[in-house]
């Protein structure tokens, strides 16, 4: 009887310990009255790579759920879910790997009475790349929420769901790599609702989000980029060759011998965030205006200069120390000269080539006076 109960306990003991996480429920497929139509559930792949590297990975989250497919009445559809992909490289980096992020998924696929229409759901990579640097790196957060894709009476339509990409890279740069964040729907690049209908030729592409720091020799952490953009609702009705794409927004820090952090790259609120509909005539008044003035060059002035306000700060710090985005520390912006001080010459190779220049006099003098046979005493 003991026996028999200490086997039971060791069985229900490994049961646990080799159960993996929990996976969201596949959404309804189906298909009626079409020909040549395909569909592909959500797909997750976590593919953590080490090389010695000590540290944990964690668990992958839930698989991203992703709405309801639906094809009627249609030719040569074809449907794909939401996809999730997590591979983390280290080379001699010690650290965590966090889970990847939740599974929000993409919203329903509806194609009616459609001929070469194609919709793919929401995509999500992270990929960060760690050689001889410490440290962690966070979860990815939640995947982009793909709004509702709807096609209807169209031929040769397709559309594309919304996009993250987080890649931070680190050479000989200890640190850690924050969270890319939450979308403005919750989770990623928040996508609104894509319809085309009684169209042909038409092409949708949801909002997209790049997380891309890169660092050589430069310790310090990455913070997240913040909230991705929230594109407006994309409609096409009765139109040839129309294409839309929403919102973009792209976080790319290089830092090369530079410590320090990199901040928050603030919230998802990007132009283009309202919906798209049919374009409009545009108005030339304003251009022909504005290519009168090209003859008075002298109000001129570039925005890298000290006294502009209003330049954006530059996305490279080169050989400065301090806080990308910060107050601390001296930057040094692309495409600027600075110079020594008041009054003091840039630092040129004039007084070396001098220099130079004066000991091949020096030689010649001496060569000359041995063979003159005058050498002085």
């Amino acid at each position: 009887m003991k026996r028999s109960a200490a086997a039971l306990g060791a069985t229900m003991l490994a049961l646990a310990l080799a159960a993996g996480p929990a996976r969201a429920a596949p959404a309804t497929q189906t298909i009626e009255d079409s020909a040549a139509s395909g569909q592909v559930g959500s797909v997750q792949i976590d593919a953590p790579v080490r090389v010695a590297s000590d540290g944990n990975n964690s668990a992958p989250s839930a698989t991203v759920s992703s709405g309801d497919q639906n094809t009627s009445d249609s030719t040569g559809s074809a449907q794909v879910g939401s996809v999730q992909v997590n591979a983390p490289v280290r080379v001699l980096s010690d650290g965590d790997n966090a889970s990847s992020g939740g599974g929000s998924g993409g919203g329903p696929q509806t194609t009616q009475d459609s001929e070469g229409s194609a919709q793919a759901g929401s995509v999500q990579v992270n990929a960060p790349v760690r050689v001889a640097s410490d440290g962690d790196n966070a979860s990815p957060g939640p995947a982009p929420s793909g709004g509702d894709q709807t096609t209807t009476d169209s031929a040769g339509s397709a559309q594309v769901g919304p996009a993250q990409v987080n890649a931070p890279v680190r050479v000989l740069s200890d640190g850690e790599n924050g969270s890319p964040g939450g979308g403005s729907s919750g989770g990623g690049s928040g996508g609104s609702p894509q319809t085309i209908t009684d169209s042909e030729g038409s092409a949708q592409v949801g909002g997209s989000q790049s997380d891309a720091p890169v660092r050589v020799l430069s310790d310090g952490d990455n913070g997240p980029p913040g909230p991705g953009p929230g594109g407006g609702s994309q409609t096409t009705e009765d139109s040839q060759g129309s294409a839309q794409v929403g919102p973009v927004g792209v976080t790319a820090p290089i830092r090369v011998a530079s410590d320090g952090d990199n901040g928050d790259g603030g919230g998802g609120g990007p132009p283009g965030t309202g919906a798209q509909a049919e374009p409009e005539p545009t108005d030339d008044s304003a251009t022909t205006e504005s290519q009168g003035d090209g003859e008075s060059r002298e109000d001129t002035a570039f925005l890298g200069e000290e006294d502009s306000s209003s330049a954006d700060p530059p996305a490279t710090d080169v050989l400065s120390g301090g806080s990308g985005g910060e107050g601390g520390g001296e930057t040094v912006p692309t495409g600027t000269v600075q110079t020594l001080g008041e009054g003091s010459l840039p630092v040129t190779g004039l007084g070396l080539l001098a220099m130079f220049l004066l000991g091949l006099v020096l030689m010649g003098n001496g060569i000359a006076l041995r063979a003159a046979g005058r050498e002085p005493r």
